[in-house]
């Protein structure tokens, strides 16, 4: 579920960080594309990251009406949310064949696993692994996931528009940032 790479942040510097850095007064809008869980996710982490910036705000753009749809319905409505944790990483990423390469990197080091079924618990969600490896909330029930992520957006200041199918994203003449924003995007007809 958390491993898919779809989310693309936008207007975050050069470096890929989220650093806050020390110039608060310019305004930073970032932009996350698509509203399922690594969007929700990275729009969750991205609003806790820049929480202290009062000038920032993070949005997650979804062409859809809803977000974390395709969640209330993985796994059987169950949500399979993660694999046995306690089984070595390698074999995990071994029931990724098209995206083992791709996930043994950052995956790996930043954000494993372990770290996934801790963010999940420490939210409240109690999670229970079945006898093949697959882990589901206990509550058997995959809302409980989508709303787990809706929440942690919503608290950290994420908002949340809909119906926003970003049709280009076009780096702006001046990519830096300093005279405008750094990114242009069209949705459908009208540019933000």
């Amino acid at each position: 579920l958390l491993t898919s790479l779809a989310a693309l942040l936008l207007s975050v510097r050069s470096t890929g960080s989220l650093s806050v850095g020390a110039d608060h007064a310019r305004p930073l809008r970032i932009g996350v594309v698509g509203g399922g869980a690594s969007g929700m996710f990275a729009g969750a982490c991205a609003a806790a990251a820049l929480g202290a910036r009062p000038s920032a705000t993070v949005t997650v753009l979804e062409s859809s009406p809803g977000v974390l749809r395709k969640v209330l319905l993985s796994g059987g409505g169950r949500c399979n949310v993660l694999h046995d944790t306690t089984k070595p990483l390698s074999t995990i990423l071994g029931g990724y064949p098209r995206g083992e390469k791709e996930l043994r990197g950052t995956y790996a080091r930043r954000f494993g696993p372990d770290d996934a079924k801790q963010w999940f618990e420490t939210r409240g969600v109690a999670l229970k692994t079945e006898a093949d490896g697959r882990m589901f909330p206990v509550t058997d029930d995959s809302s409980t996931i989508a709303d787990c992520i809706r929440r942690a957006a919503e608290e950290a200041g994420a908002g949340v528009r809909t119906g926003a199918r970003v049709a280009t994203v076009a780096a702006t003449a001046d990519d830096r940032g300093t005279r405008g924003p750094p990114f242009a995007v069209r949705f459908g007809g009208d540019d933000e």
